[in-house]
């Protein structure tokens, strides 16, 4: 969550939009394609009280086993 962003909060994934909500003019170049950004529904594990509806948060998504970061400071740029 933007308001705490040192909390992890165990979530999954429930919902991934079918399409992009920004995708690049000319996805030819590499860098252009990994900026699409695609609208994900999380749900959280269990239920923890500073989750509020509207509130801006981040989610790390693990894929195959991939370690996630300890905190939001070991997310890379894009």
């Amino acid at each position: 969550l933007d308001s705490n962003p040192n909390i992890a909060i165990k979530a999954k994934v429930v919902q991934i939009a079918q399409k992009a909500e920004f995708t690049p003019k000319d996805v030819s170049v590499r860098s252009d394609r990994i900026q699409r950004v695609y609208a994900v529904l999380l749900k959280p594990i269990k239920y923890d009280p500073i989750l509020k509806l509207g509130i801006p948060a981040i989610g790390v998504i693990g894929v195959y086993g991939t370690k996630l970061p300890n905190s939001l400071d070991e997310i890379p740029e894009i």
